[in-house]
């Protein structure tokens, strides 16, 4: 009788082997746990833009309201202290004509300190004052809260398939049963995992402006990566003078 030779280092690969699949398992399962209970927040946010339940559409409907009414609230106050605590200037200069100018006098003083440089060295221009910089000062449009530009319409694509556009809005139901379509930043904020404000400064550099109602209803688009993708977003804005 042939007697069989047992391998103790084959024994130790084998029953490590053997471990390694049944806590991959173990730990495959709870990952996969993590994940789904991961994705609950997004799941919820899109049934409340998305689902037909009698309640989830009550809630849109005042949230939409809600907001119109801040939106409303926020212009009025916007402008009662535009006319009554901002200092009045017949000869007030616009912010553009403001850094136009500044701009001529800033390439002026680079030409005179390279001269100084070149002559005198860094000792030229120790005792210079110091040139302002204009920058983006962040107060237009209110600290207290997102800014909320009025838009009539906005398309998104995923940049790898750039032409393939989908309409982003949410619908509020009327009284009499009818739905308006209402076209919101904030919903294209929440449906892309963004906050608003962030959306919204992109936007404007884009737009080239923070006044959209300036561009009376011309679409701008650009370029906005999330996390996950990079999109496509095309913006028209409300054209102010357009017929109600």
């Amino acid at each position: 009788m042939t007697e069989t030779v047992v391998n103790p280092m084959q024994q130790v690969l084998d029953v490590n082997r053997t471990m390694f699949v049944a806590t991959a398992e173990q730990a495959n399962a709870l990952a996969a746990q993590y994940k789904a209970q991961g994705n609950t927040d997004e799941t919820v946010a899109d049934l409340i833009e998305t689902s037909d339940h009698e309640n989830v559409v009550k809630f849109r409907q005042f949230r939409d309201d809600l907001s119109e009414k801040i939106l409303a609230a926020q212009t009025a106050v916007e402008g009662w202290v535009r006319d009554n605590l901002l200092p009045k200037a017949d000869d007030a200069k616009s912010p553009e004509e403001l850094k136009a100018e500044w701009t001529v006098l800033r390439d002026q003083l680079k030409a005179v300190t390279a001269v100084l440089k070149q002559f005198g060295g860094e000792d030229a221009v120790k005792d210079l004052p110091e040139v302002m910089s204009i920058g983006r000062s962040g107060k237009a449009g209110s600290q207290s809260g997102v800014r909320r530009p009025r838009v009539s319409r906005i398309l998104l694509a995923n940049a790898k398939d750039a032409e393939n556009k989908t309409e982003v809005y949410t619908e509020k139901k009327n009284d009499d049963g009818t739905t308006d379509r209402v076209v919101r930043m904030s919903t294209l904020a929440q449906k892309l995992g963004v906050e608003p404000s962030k959306l919204i400064e992109a936007a404007d550099t884009a737009a080239g402006t923070k006044d959209w109602a300036s561009l009376s209803g011309k679409p701008f688009e650009f370029a906005y990566a999330t996390e996950s993708d990079n999109w496509i977003i095309t913006v028209t804005p409300t054209d102010p003078s357009a017929a109600e």
